[in-house]
């Protein structure tokens, strides 16, 4: 895995701001159909993002309803960590997936509120377990909410982990979703690290579509639709 620069890293992260991206815009930029959650060290909580980084518009559309159970969080880029990143074989896929994350949070924060709190471990107070500032409840919830939304998928997927043993037991996961480590990298470089696994998926996408495409228009003759030509235009991570 290259290099990022970091500076080039920050610029183009501010450049392209924080809002919701369509499939269309993550291919022409050099994105692969991806999606990244990150944990928060401090909280436990977790965000949702279509980008290798966090944002503050990802924090101000999955945490709503804040209380002092579960406080908006602050957007410092040294409390967040990778914790998984779900490479999709298709940007609609990668999009639905980003989506239903973020409605499957706000069911549980506001809908169903009651129903999701009575579901949560409790302490002796009858409160969120936590440690310290630390509720390990978050994380799980999304891990759960992850693997629900992938099996109903039922496609090939691979899920990249800060560590595998987050993902619980195999048989809560179908077999068509494969499960490794995100590779080990310094905290303080992994957004750039991301970046560039999220260029290296888009790139292996290009392939495969074209892939595709040349075998359907060998079968076919040459009246098969070309795929887009998106790798010619869409600008590598800056080394």
């Amino acid at each position: 895995m290259s290099g990022v620069n970091h500076r080039a890293l920050k610029i183009f992260g501010n450049h392209f701001g924080g809002r919701f991206r369509h499939p269309a815009f993550l291919r022409r930029h050099g994105f692969g159909p991806d999606v990244f959650l990150f944990r928060n060290l401090e909280s436990g909580q977790v965000m949702y993002t279509q980008l290798p980084f966090p944002q503050a518009y990802n924090i101000k559309t999955q945490f709503q309803n804040p209380n002092w159970q579960n406080r908006l969080p602050d957007i410092r880029r040294d409390i967040w960590r990778p914790m998984a990143m779900a490479q999709l074989p298709s940007y609609p896929l990668a999009v639905e997936l980003y989506e239903s994350l973020v409605t499957l949070r706000h069911y549980r924060d506001k809908l169903f509120k009651k129903e999701a709190n009575g579901w949560r471990k409790r302490n002796d107070d009858g409160n969120i377990w936590y440690s310290g500032q630390y509720r390990p409840t978050y994380s799980q919830e999304a891990v759960a909410d992850l693997a629900s939304v992938l099996n109903a998928f039922d496609v090939e997927t691979k899920v990249l982990w800060d560590g595998v043993w987050r993902k619980g037991q195999d048989e809560f996961w179908k077999t068509s979703i494969t499960h490794e480590e995100l590779p080990a990298f310094n905290p303080r470089d992994s957004y750039s690290a991301l970046r560039q696994l999220g260029y290296d998926h888009y790139l292996e996408f290009q392939q495969t579509e074209k892939e595709a495409y040349e075998a359907k228009k060998a079968a076919a003759g040459t009246g098969a639709e070309k795929p887009a030509e998106a790798a010619s235009t869409a600008a590598a991570p800056a080394n």
